[in-house]
């Protein structure tokens, strides 16, 4: 008997929670090609870039003078006192590789928000229109199938907002 109830009871454990799953409707979206791919985004991606290119090519300068200070540094016969020189350098380097990536995050979190809102818009109302439950990034996911795959719909909606 308690088998039997055990049995019943984890049978419509599972038929209400495979019932509650089928209701369940989930879409995957690549965020950040939304955000670059829209018109808007687009436009904001050329933008930015245009605005920070030549700080672009000084960090890429930097990079590569903390490339040879790194090998200089690792060579036997530096003195001590160099090899105190270039550590510090070196920090003032990464330092301002730091700054730099601090002042693009910066100008791409005030230049883009107005394109996450309408963004965000998109997807609520085709969430409401489809009867999607969730909405979820694709970066969270190992493997998606295409079927679940919203992205290319979301990037016509928001190009068709005003």
């Amino acid at each position: 008997m308690r088998m039997l109830v055990l049995f019943l009871v984890v049978g419509f454990s599972l038929l209400s929670f495979t019932t509650g799953y089928a209701q369940t409707r989930i879409a995957v979206v690549n965020s950040r090609e939304i955000l670059t791919k829209c018109n808007a985004g687009a436009k904001l991606v050329k933008g930015i870039q245009d605005k920070f290119a030549d700080r672009r090519q000084e960090a890429a300068k930097l990079e590569q003078w903390a490339g040879k200070l790194q090998k200089e540094a690792s060579e036997s016969n530096i003195k001590d006192a160099r090899k105190k020189d270039i550590m510090a350098e070196l920090q003032q380097i990464g330092d301002k590789l730091q700054q730099f990536t601090r002042d693009v995050t910066q100008e791409e979190n005030i230049q883009f928000k107005p394109v996450v809102d309408k963004v965000n818009q998109a997807l609520g109302e085709y969430a409401k229109q489809k009867g999607i439950s969730g909405i979820q990034d694709r970066a969270n996911y190992v493997y998606v199938g295409p079927d679940m795959d919203i992205t290319e719909e979301i990037i016509k909606k928001v190009n068709q907002m005003p």
